[in-house]
C-alpha cells in the first residue's frame, strides 16, 4: 500500500495524507492549500482510483 501511494503524484499525495492522516474535512484542506473545494474533491477521487488500479495490478501478479 505504501508503494502505491508513494507512486502517486504529489498534489494527489498531499490531498489523501490531509484527509487520511491529519483527518481534514475537504472544506479545509481547500483552505490550506487555497484551492477550490471541487480541485480537492477531483484530487481525492483521482488519488483513490489510481490506489485501487494499482492495489488490483498487485494483487493479480
Amino acid at each position: 500500500m505504501r508503494a502505491a501511494i508513494n507512486r502517486l503524484p504529489l498534489p494527489l499525495r498531499e490531498v489523501l495524507a490531509m484527509r487520511l492522516q491529519s483527518e481534514l474535512s475537504y472544506a479545509e484542506i481547500a483552505a490550506v492549500l487555497q484551492l477550490p473545494l471541487s480541485t480537492v474533491r477531483s484530487r481525492l477521487h483521482e488519488a483513490i482510483r489510481r490506489l485501487r488500479r494499482d492495489l488490483v495490478a498487485e494483487d493479480e501478479s
